[in-house]
């Protein structure tokens, strides 16, 4: 049998600093087999605590930051590492990025295959949280959108994503590929035993949120219930874990509210896993989710877990009784749902077994052959066809059974 030659990969990221996507990616590069692949890592900035998790054979490079026409520069940057790696196919991840992955193969000759990757929902963001986004932002997003065709495969990580973009971006079907992030169950249960777990500021039920401090993930508003479910009897105390520009607002809020007594920011844990394992019941407040993987690695902990039914993520991964989901934007609900919840030990435990039952289909065994098989049949940088072995990628949406069957089926 002819051997054939493994296929050299690119990643491309904004930075390595905490995030759903950034932690991903780190696994990306450490789980991809080498006897298949070689990969490197192509980053705006080289900034980012999951830096420390990349393997030793990794390679990062850090693209261009000369101002002005900082993008511009940086799709410059880009081609000369993929031209120079001769490499066989670019991964990006977050919207910028594939826009500069995009931009930088439109003017190729010979266009070296794209692997963008949709980690956050964009119809919110062009629409009711269009806010987050400068002018200028949401003018590039367009433009992403309008290049997304482009691409050798999109990979979102729900169908209510993909089911939007592939209309929004004129995506064809069978270039949209519906694969999740996955997670190492004992591994994280492993790291949760690590160390012990920050202290919550007050005594009662032990509450925990965590993400980046941010608009859209709606902790302004976990703030908002928090105290007007203290105001009706709850007896807990929230911790917040995470850091991000909308920190100090949330404790002048706190403040506000007058919970400081019971309201806990120690900012960015480089161990989350602890805190989950500690936890009576995680809350996720989000007005927008790619996938929330805040979500996933409480689950993995066999936690219990209220969250607000967002339009992608949190309901394909709390469906068949995973967790409690709550309208999006209605309070009410959440706070009576909290109130419920911290009342009944029994469905707490209930909700924790069957969060377990659910991580576990989450597995990197599930997933990651799936991605390996995805860029092993893609074109060779040459355009040649992949061998015929390999050609076995995972069908377009249509092809694939609903969000209700179970994850390590699809």
């Amino acid at each position: 049998m002819i051997a054939h030659p493994k296929r050299r990969i690119l990643y491309l990221i904004n930075s390595m600093e905490g995030g759903g996507a950034e932690s991903q990616v780190a696994v990306h590069l450490r789980l991809l087999r080498r006897e298949k692949f070689e990969v490197e890592l192509a980053l705006c900035r080289k900034v980012g605590i999951y830096l420390a998790d990349l393997p030793e054979d990794v390679e990062v490079h850090e693209l261009s930051n000369r101002r002005p026409l900082k993008t511009a520069w940086r799709v410059r940057s880009l081609r000369r590492i993929v031209d120079e790696g001769r490499f066989d196919a670019v991964v990006s991840n977050l919207w910028y990025c594939d826009l500069l992955s995009l931009l930088e193969n439109a003017g190729r000759r010979n266009p070296v295959p794209r692997v963008c990757v949709i980690h956050s929902d964009h119809r919110r963001l062009l629409t009711d949280l269009k806010r987050d986004l400068r002018w200028s932002a949401r003018m590039r997003l367009r433009l992403a959108h309008k290049l997304y065709h482009r691409a050798a495969k999109v990979l979102f990580l729900t169908e209510g994503n993909a089911r939007y973009l592939c209309a929004a971006a004129s995506i064809r079907r069978e270039r949209a590929v519906v694969l999740p992030h996955s997670v190492d169950v004992s591994e994280l249960q492993e790291r949760a035993r690590a160390e012990p777990p920050p202290e919550w500021p007050g005594d009662g039920l032990r509450l925990l949120a965590a993400g980046r401090l941010t608009h859209p993930k709606g902790f302004d508003n976990l703030l908002r219930v928090f105290a007007t479910a203290r105001k009706r009897g709850l007896r807990a105390s929230l911790l917040i874990i995470g850091d991000g520009p909308d920190r100090r607002n949330l404790e002048v809020l706190s403040e506000r509210l007058g919970i400081t007594d019971h309201v806990a920011l120690p900012g960015f844990v480089s161990n989350p896993h602890a805190a989950y394992r500690a936890a009576d019941l995680v809350l996720n407040s989000s007005r927008l989710e790619g996938f929330c993987m805040v979500i996933l690695e409480a689950l993995a902990q066999g936690k219990p877990v209220l969250a607000t039914d967002c339009p992608s993520g949190p309901g394909e991964i709390l469906r068949d009784g995973a967790g409690v989901l709550v309208p999006t934007d209605d309070w009410d609900a959440f706070t009576d749902a909290l109130l419920r919840l911290a009342s009944s030990e029994q469905e707490r435990q209930e909700l924790g077994e069957r969060a377990l039952q659910r991580a576990h289909q989450y597995a990197h065994g599930a997933i990651m052959p799936r991605f390996e098989q995805l860029l092993l049949d893609l074109p060779a940088r040459d355009g040649q066809p992949a061998p015929a072995e390999h050609r076995t990628a995972p069908g377009p949406i249509s092809e694939r059974p609903s969000v209700n069957a179970p994850v390590s089926g699809r």
